[in-house]
């Protein structure tokens, strides 16, 4: 068991979340705060620097998200998902070590997640809300349906446009829509619930149209990663339409993005700044 723990360990120092992992095993409320506030989820940091949440409120909702995260990023490596061999510039989790191992990688930080979010300085009522909305935006609502419907998609002999925007909508969409929407919840700002929710989901379509974009047009050495789509005969939106058309509906959800975020009720500067950054990245 010690051997476990100590690779296991390792394994999620090599993908950045050690400080996650300190913060879950020594229990130390100080720790927690100053280790998860280096890396915590950026885009729950800009929502709650212009909703000015209470010190200690974000740090364990954000680490539970980030979590999910990088649970998600190693399933989607392994070789019976995407099958890709690098990752933010390294090898992947099941290549530097081995599938077995990024499978219990994954596990573990997904069932972490949640007891983290238990450790939200929050009331408890928003606390419920909270977990659940964990499970619904990564779930069998969320991610998770987003990824079935990807391996459906791979299957299918008439691959359209509507049935990828589904795709990126759950898998990418409702991930990233869980931040926002959790900011909005541990904030108490009601109001601004479903604009949240409906933002994410754009920026979430956005951001993987900006990808299929950058695979047609970039390296992998840019990327940071694998751009196995082509080789796999993946249906993306440049194939399905064309470069050209491609970079027309992306501005189109630029386009809906700005118009969702004049609706949010007091200045979301950061936020603002944040998808500035997200509409011009080149990896």
């Amino acid at each position: 068991r010690r051997v476990l723990f100590r690779s296991w360990n390792y394994m999620l120092t090599e993908w950045e979340i050690e400080k996650y992992l300190d913060i879950i095993f020594q229990a130390k409320e100080q720790e927690e705060e100053s280790a998860v506030r280096k890396e915590e989820s950026v885009i729950t940091k800009a929502v709650s620097k212009s909703t000015k949440l209470k010190k200690g409120t974000k740090a364990a909702s954000a680490a539970a998200i980030e979590m999910i995260h990088t649970y998600s990023l190693i399933h989607d490596d392994l070789p019976a998902m995407d099958d890709d061999d690098l990752r933010r510039g390294k090898p992947t989790c099941h290549k530097q070590f081995s599938e077995a191992s990024a499978i219990l990688a994954g596990d573990g930080l997904l069932t972490k997640a949640f007891y983290t979010a238990s450790l939200s300085k929050v009331d408890p009522s928003i606390q419920v809300e909270l977990i659940q909305a964990l499970s619904q935006y990564a779930g069998c609502d969320g991610m998770i349906y987003g990824q079935c419907l990807d391996i459906q998609e791979e299957s299918d002999p008439d691959p359209t446009l509507e049935k990828l925007i589904e795709v990126d909508l759950y898998k990418t969409g409702k991930l990233i829509a869980l931040p926002l929407a959790a900011a909005a919840l541990i904030a108490n700002h009601p109001e601004d619930r479903k604009i949240m929710n409906e933002l994410g989901e754009a920026i979430g379509i956005q951001f993987q149209i900006q990808d299929d974009i950058l695979d047609a047009t970039s390296n992998e050495e840019s990327m940071g990663k694998s751009l196995s789509d082509a080789e796999n005969e993946k249906a993306t939106v440049v194939s399905l339409l064309t470069l050209e058309k491609a970079k027309e509906l992306e501005a189109a959800y630029t386009k809906s993005i700005h118009e969702l975020l004049s609706k949010l009720h007091g200045d979301f500067g950061a936020l603002k700044k944040l998808i500035a950054a997200l509409e011009t990245r080149t990896h």
